[in-house]
């Protein structure tokens, strides 16, 4: 039997784009229609390689955004960009300026060595260019833009990709690759028209350290060549596309020389690239707004490839509802404030409006404001609810022990019901399991990065907001959950019994949305 036979027929992909289009993972974008998990490229031995495409609508061909993850070439996925940063808020910002987004997978370090990261990213702007038709892109107008260890990767395939002489070498021969696939103005094309390069690195034969681990299997010398052969500054040429480096000075993972060697090579060969170092900023950019960063890469990108923004039509009149049966209707995440309802039956209405009793909203039914009402009957039902507006320390400490102790009684609650009791989900809603890893996530946004500030503030069994699924594939045990939960609730009681009375006035970047300040109070308060 040859070898060849025990491979995987061609067909196995990439395939075309399918017809049906399946959510996001952390829920649908808005004003964008998507195509999740396509097979960009399918190596025999490993994993099918998957790409997700978000095209804004209303936009004929718009250029498309290719995002290349991080992880330090050893973790990560196609959906994977830091937690503190929000895919939706990150990827609706490219859609918002009139460009698509793109995501792929890629082969980690410890599936196979570099290069074939790079095979697998530059099969993924292929792939792209390939079924731009289908998917309603611009194939001719590619940008990439990656973090970390996905900038590297960007950097090399763009910049490789985009040389008069390919190299079969670096760039692979992946894909969408059809005879001539090297010949200039074919239609599997490799060259971009810009690169936003994050924090990453640029010439890795100045970190010898790291090339051992990328290749422990290869003598020195050699390594010396590898590190070359797969450093952007080696691409870098008067015509390659241009580049916006972006890197903190106070970054600890990887050097800002690298940010520097970049633009100095760039400089060296007359190629364009545009150099923002940010004072105090680290890895991730932690310490910094995002805002500000993510604005600059996305300005710079649609200039560079030409994008052009949707213009939002007026907003409509608010819709009249009448004479409508609504009976059973279910609302979630709708905005109803200042909706007004005459003459109308709401036997048996269910709302459940978590943010209107901590913010002095109103609730006016038959004139009569009931929100004061709803909130003393919680308070009723639930002893020591009240002490969450404390104000002090001491108060602070003892909201904080009154919380878990009614959690430790809703965990015994949990463990006394039959099994897979706190696996089960109820009307789409999260399960008991998933509501503690939540709540995990919570206190990591709130204390370990807004408070704390911490470098690498997420546990990963934390499940973050917007996610209806596990998130983990198999996800942790029941019993590594209750660990996670009892460790976040410590590091909260140590971290009040900490805290003065002049630091509860201190401000604090909004993890959620950094351009706004809030109170260590207000965390504490938002944690409780």
């Amino acid at each position: 039997m040859d070898l060849s036979d025990l491979r995987p027929p061609v067909e196995d992909g990439p395939w075309p784009p399918i017809t049906h289009f399946p959510p996001l993972v952390y829920g649908p974008l808005r004003g964008a229609r998507s195509w999740t998990g396509l097979t960009h490229a399918s190596v025999p031995g490993y994993r099918p390689l998957q790409l997700d495409v978000h095209v804004p609508e209303g936009l004929a061909s718009p250029p498309v955004v290719l995002w290349v993850h991080g992880g330090g070439w050893a973790e990560g996925d196609r959906r994977h960009v830091p937690l503190q940063w929000g895919q939706q808020r990150m990827f609706q910002a490219i859609l918002d300026a009139g460009m698509a987004v793109a995501t792929c997978d890629y082969r980690l370090n410890e599936e196979a060595r570099l290069p074939a990261a790079v095979h697998d990213v530059v099969a993924a702007v292929r792939y792209l260019r390939r079924y731009a038709a289908e998917l309603g892109v611009d194939g001719d107008r590619v940008g990439l833009w990656g973090d970390s260890a996905g900038a590297h990767l960007a950097a090399v395939a763009g910049l490789a990709g985009s040389s008069p002489e390919p190299d079969p070498w670096v760039l692979g021969e992946i894909g969408v690759v059809a005879d001539g696939a090297y010949a200039s103005g074919g239609p599997e094309r490799t060259d971009v028209r810009a690169v936003v390069w994050w924090y990453g690195l640029a010439d890795l034969a100045r970190e010898r350290q790291l090339a051992a681990w990328l290749w422990p299997e290869v003598e020195a010398d050699a390594r010396a060549e590898l590190a070359r052969r797969l450093s952007p500054v080696t691409y870098l040429r008067s015509d390659s596309p241009p580049l916006l480096a972006m890197m903190g000075d106070a970054d600890t993972v990887a050097p800002v020389t690298q940010a520097h060697a970049l633009a100095e090579a760039a400089e060296a060969v007359g190629a364009r690239c545009e150099l923002v170092i940010s004072p105090g900023s680290g890895h991730v950019f932690h310490g910094e707004p995002l805002e500000a960063f993510w604005e600059r890469a996305v300005e710079f990108l649609a200039r560079e490839l030409g994008a052009v923004p949707l213009v939002p039509e007026e907003s409509p009149a608010p819709e009249q509802f009448v004479r409508r049966n609504l009976r059973g209707a279910r609302f979630r995440d709708v905005d109803l404030s200042g909706a007004v309802m005459r003459a109308v039956d709401v036997d048996g209405l269910e709302i459940d409006a978590p943010w209107l009793l901590e913010e002095d909203g109103r609730l006016v039914v038959n004139g009569v404001d009931v929100a004061p009402l709803v909130d003393t009957e919680l308070d009723r039902r639930f002893p020591g609810r009240a002490l969450r507006t404390a104000a002090t320390p001491e108060g602070l400490g003892e909201a904080w022990s009154a919380v878990e102790q009614a959690w430790s009684r809703a965990v015994a609650r949990a463990e006394a019901m039959p099994d897979g009791t706190i696996d089960r989900s109820v009307d789409g809603e999260w399960t008991f399991a998933q509501t503690l890893r939540h709540l995990a996530h919570a206190t990591d946004m709130w204390l370990r990065t807004g408070m704390q500030r911490l470098d690498d503030p997420f546990h990963p069994w934390g499940l973050p907001d917007g996610d209806p699924t596990d998130g983990m594939g198999d996800g942790p045990t029941w019993e590594q959950v209750l660990e996670v939960r009892a460790d976040r609730q410590a590091q909260v009681r140590r971290a009040i019994a900490a805290t003065t009375t002049e630091e509860l006035a201190e401000e604090r970047p909004n993890p959620h949305a950094p351009e706004h300040r809030e109170t260590v109070l207000s965390c504490f308060r938002t944690i409780l």
